[in-house]
Protein backbone atom coordinates (compact mmCIF):
# COMPACT_ATOMS: atom_id res chain seq x y z
CA UNK A 1 0.00 0.00 0.00
CA UNK A 2 1.16 3.49 -0.85
CA UNK A 3 -0.64 6.24 1.04
CA UNK A 4 -0.50 9.98 0.40
CA UNK A 5 -1.98 12.97 2.13
CA UNK A 6 -4.45 13.42 -0.67
CA UNK A 7 -8.16 12.97 -1.15
CA UNK A 8 -9.50 9.65 0.10
CA UNK A 9 -12.13 9.62 -2.66
CA UNK A 10 -9.75 10.61 -5.47
CA UNK A 11 -7.25 7.90 -4.58
CA UNK A 12 -10.00 5.28 -4.34
CA UNK A 13 -11.47 6.29 -7.70
CA UNK A 14 -8.08 6.21 -9.44
CA UNK A 15 -7.28 2.85 -7.82
CA UNK A 16 -10.53 1.42 -9.23
CA UNK A 17 -9.83 2.80 -12.71
CA UNK A 18 -6.05 2.39 -12.81
CA UNK A 19 -6.23 0.16 -15.92
CA UNK A 20 -8.05 2.86 -17.89
CA UNK A 21 -5.49 5.63 -17.44
CA UNK A 22 -1.82 6.32 -18.01
CA UNK A 23 0.52 6.63 -15.06
CA UNK A 24 0.62 10.41 -15.56
CA UNK A 25 -3.19 10.68 -15.67
CA UNK A 26 -3.53 8.54 -12.56
CA UNK A 27 -1.04 10.72 -10.70
CA UNK A 28 -2.69 13.98 -11.77
CA UNK A 29 -6.21 12.77 -10.92
CA UNK A 30 -5.36 11.38 -7.51
CA UNK A 31 -2.75 13.62 -5.90
CA UNK A 32 -2.64 17.17 -4.61
CA UNK A 33 -0.43 19.41 -6.72
CA UNK A 34 2.40 19.39 -4.17
CA UNK A 35 2.93 15.67 -4.91
CA UNK A 36 2.90 15.97 -8.71
CA UNK A 37 6.59 15.52 -9.50
CA UNK A 38 8.71 13.57 -11.97
CA UNK A 39 9.77 11.20 -9.21
CA UNK A 40 6.20 10.38 -8.33
CA UNK A 41 5.30 9.98 -11.98
CA UNK A 42 7.98 7.28 -12.03
CA UNK A 43 6.36 5.72 -8.96
CA UNK A 44 2.98 5.60 -10.73
CA UNK A 45 4.66 4.01 -13.76
CA UNK A 46 6.13 1.40 -11.40
CA UNK A 47 2.68 0.86 -9.84
CA UNK A 48 1.16 0.21 -13.28
CA UNK A 49 3.97 -2.23 -14.12
CA UNK A 50 3.43 -4.10 -10.84
CA UNK A 51 -0.31 -4.31 -11.45
CA UNK A 52 0.32 -5.79 -14.91
CA UNK A 53 2.64 -8.37 -13.31
CA UNK A 54 -0.09 -9.37 -10.85
CA UNK A 55 1.65 -7.73 -7.88
CA UNK A 56 -0.42 -4.56 -7.48
CA UNK A 57 0.33 -1.80 -5.02
CA UNK A 58 -2.78 -0.22 -3.54
CA UNK A 59 -3.08 3.56 -3.73
CA UNK A 60 -4.70 5.21 -0.71
CA UNK A 61 -5.44 8.77 0.33
CA UNK A 62 -6.07 9.93 3.88
CA UNK A 63 -7.52 13.39 3.56
CA UNK A 64 -11.23 14.11 3.71
CA UNK A 65 -11.91 16.39 0.77
CA UNK A 66 -15.34 17.48 -0.22
CA UNK A 67 -15.85 14.76 -2.83
CA UNK A 68 -18.19 16.86 -4.93
CA UNK A 69 -15.37 19.34 -5.63
CA UNK A 70 -13.02 16.63 -6.85
CA UNK A 71 -12.48 14.24 -9.72
CA UNK A 72 -14.28 11.54 -7.72
CA UNK A 73 -17.64 12.95 -8.77
CA UNK A 74 -17.11 12.01 -12.43
CA UNK A 75 -15.97 8.49 -11.48
CA UNK A 76 -18.98 8.02 -9.22
CA UNK A 77 -21.40 9.23 -11.90
CA UNK A 78 -19.86 6.93 -14.52
CA UNK A 79 -20.03 3.92 -12.21
CA UNK A 80 -23.57 4.67 -11.04
CA UNK A 81 -24.74 5.04 -14.64
CA UNK A 82 -23.63 1.44 -15.25
CA UNK A 83 -25.04 0.08 -12.01
CA UNK A 84 -28.26 2.02 -11.55
CA UNK A 85 -29.13 5.06 -13.69
CA UNK A 86 -31.92 6.06 -11.29
CA UNK A 87 -29.50 6.29 -8.37
CA UNK A 88 -27.09 8.21 -10.62
CA UNK A 89 -29.82 10.80 -11.17
CA UNK A 90 -30.44 11.06 -7.42
CA UNK A 91 -26.69 11.39 -6.86
CA UNK A 92 -26.52 14.26 -9.37
CA UNK A 93 -29.36 16.04 -7.59
CA UNK A 94 -27.77 15.57 -4.16
CA UNK A 95 -24.38 16.79 -5.39
CA UNK A 96 -25.96 19.86 -6.98
CA UNK A 97 -27.61 20.66 -3.64
CA UNK A 98 -24.29 20.23 -1.81
CA UNK A 99 -22.60 22.59 -4.25
CA UNK A 100 -25.29 25.21 -3.67
CA UNK A 101 -24.91 24.86 0.11
CA UNK A 102 -21.15 25.13 -0.21
CA UNK A 103 -21.45 28.29 -2.31
CA UNK A 104 -23.85 29.79 0.21
CA UNK A 105 -21.62 29.06 3.22
CA UNK A 106 -18.46 30.17 1.42
CA UNK A 107 -20.13 33.40 0.34
CA UNK A 108 -21.39 34.12 3.85
CA UNK A 109 -18.31 32.71 5.60
CA UNK A 110 -20.54 30.57 7.80
CA UNK A 111 -19.75 26.97 8.58
CA UNK A 112 -21.26 24.40 10.82
CA UNK A 113 -17.94 23.27 12.30
CA UNK A 114 -19.54 20.78 14.65
CA UNK A 115 -21.41 19.17 11.75
CA UNK A 116 -18.19 18.97 9.73
CA UNK A 117 -16.37 17.39 12.71
CA UNK A 118 -19.17 14.82 13.08
CA UNK A 119 -18.90 14.01 9.37
CA UNK A 120 -15.12 13.57 9.61
CA UNK A 121 -15.41 11.37 12.68
CA UNK A 122 -18.09 9.21 11.03
CA UNK A 123 -15.91 8.79 7.95
CA UNK A 124 -12.96 7.77 10.10
CA UNK A 125 -15.10 5.22 11.95
CA UNK A 126 -16.27 3.83 8.61
CA UNK A 127 -12.75 3.52 7.18
CA UNK A 128 -10.85 2.53 10.31
CA UNK A 129 -11.73 -1.23 10.24
CA UNK A 130 -10.34 -1.43 6.71
CA UNK A 131 -6.92 -0.22 7.90
CA UNK A 132 -6.90 -1.63 11.43
CA UNK A 133 -4.23 -4.28 11.71
CA UNK A 134 -2.40 -2.93 8.67
CA UNK A 135 -1.26 0.26 10.27
CA UNK A 136 2.08 0.64 11.91
CA UNK A 137 1.37 4.15 13.13
CA UNK A 138 -1.84 6.02 13.79
CA UNK A 139 -1.46 9.71 14.57
CA UNK A 140 -4.08 11.44 16.64
CA UNK A 141 -5.70 14.84 16.77
CA UNK A 142 -5.54 16.66 20.12
CA UNK A 143 -9.12 15.47 20.82
CA UNK A 144 -7.91 11.86 20.59
CA UNK A 145 -9.52 10.93 17.28
CA UNK A 146 -7.33 9.10 14.75
CA UNK A 147 -6.69 11.02 11.57
CA UNK A 148 -3.63 9.64 9.81
CA UNK A 149 -2.66 6.05 9.29
CA UNK A 150 0.80 5.19 8.00
CA UNK A 151 1.08 1.67 6.68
Amino acid sequence: MIAFETGLWEAAAVQQNFDNSTATEAMKQSLYSVWKTEELEQLFTYMKEQKEKGKPLTLAGFDMNLFYKSSFRSYAKEWLQKVNPEVKSEFDTAVSELIELDRYYNKNKTYFKNDIRLYEDAAIQLCWPKYDGLSSTAYQRPNGHNWCICV
